[in-house]
């Protein structure tokens, strides 16, 4: 992928920002500072990473700030030691909890952060492609099981603080949550309430 790098006038925009939106910056507003986006595969150093990661965490302790890694960097992710939750992403993966592909990943992860202190979240495959999901034989009839799947991994260990399910809306690459069968958003439905109690 393409490189990236702070801009040098990075601080200035950050208290611009910090600025304009400061009556909903706030932890009753905000549930967490998305950091970067597979920073590794996509060429941020770990230095701009810890900088910007840093400087967040500076002015705002109190949110979580996040970062989600392509699955085939997670060997290499330098996870600052502000960086709240770690998570990675890898789809077409029909059960996260016994696959062992997915599971050597996410134990690579675990082991890549710099404290125990910082919590995991699952990226949950909440989407499909005939390409991809098809291809690796999940027909899209079965997307209420990966669901349910998902939610019993991320149920499973402790050390997991959120389930966030990839992607909502169908875009140019497959089907959004919102548009697989009734059957699966219904269950999305289920595993929200339970989550929420509400």
């Amino acid at each position: 992928g393409p490189d990236w790098s702070l801009h040098p006038d990075y601080l200035a925009r950050w208290n611009a920002f910090r600025n304009t939106h400061a009556s909903v910056l706030t932890p009753t507003k905000i549930l967490a500072f998305y950091m970067a986006d597979e920073p590794t595969w996509n060429g941020i150093s770990a230095n701009d990473l810890k900088t910007a990661t840093d400087t967040v965490a500076a002015n705002y302790p109190s949110i979580p700030r996040i970062v989600v890694e392509a699955y085939p960097k997670v060997s290499e992710i330098i996870v600052p030691a502000s960086m709240s939750w770690v998570a990675f992403d890898k789809y077409a993966v029909k059960d996260p909890g016994t696959d062992p592909t997915y599971q050597s990943l996410y134990n690579t992860l675990k082991s890549r952060r710099f404290s125990t202190n910082q919590k995991m979240f699952i990226i949950g495959d909440a989407w499909w492609a005939e390409g991809l999901h098809g291809a690796n034989g999940i027909p899209i009839t079965d997307t209420a099981g990966v669901a349910l799947n998902y939610y019993n991994f991320a149920k499973s260990d402790p050390d997991i603080t959120a389930l966030i399910g990839f992607l909502w809306a169908s875009f140019t690459e497959g089907v959004g949550t919102r548009d697989l069968p009734a059957s699966t958003v219904a269950t999305y439905k289920l595993i929200g309430e339970s989550i929420t109690g509400k």
